[in-house]
């Protein structure tokens, strides 16, 4: 048997290891705190405050959350209601889906809030730390 063998199959062997330690440790992450993400992602959106619709580079999008129409379809709101509902509507809405979710870390927060183009990276980035800083 050539040195390099046992050497080749100990390297797998380790890698294998480490790939399930980190997605069991991925897994047992605990979700981020559902209000503090509300918050945050207002904050980004809108300074918190209940704009009324207006376009943005993907269409029509409204409230401290800035919902497009299929989001807010998605969440459970109407259209009777698109663009017209109370802050208090809003965020029971947004509280709902993100609690359903579990999200454990930004990205996934940032990827089915924005998108999943390259622009959630940064997104993400910048609601870890609007995050960080909400009490």
């Amino acid at each position: 048997m050539t040195p390099t063998k046992p050497h080749i199959q100990g390297v797998a062997i380790g890698l294998s290891i480490t790939l399930v330690a980190c997605t069991a440790a991925h897994r047992a992450a605990a979700p981020l705190d559902v209000d503090r993400l509300c918050r945050a992602i207002g904050h980004i959106e809108s300074g918190n405050r209940n704009l009324k619709p207006r376009w943005d580079v993907n269409g029509v999008a409204t409230g401290v959350y800035q919902f497009h129409l299929p989001r807010w379809l998605e969440l459970g709101g109407t259209r009777a209601n698109f663009g017209k509902a109370s802050v208090a509507l809003q965020t029971k809405l947004l509280r709902a889906a993100l609690a359903k979710r579990k999200c454990t870390t930004f990205e996934q927060v940032a990827r089915w809030h924005n998108g999943a183009g390259k622009a959630h990276y940064k997104y993400a980035e910048k609601l870890e730390a609007t995050y960080k800083g909400i009490k």
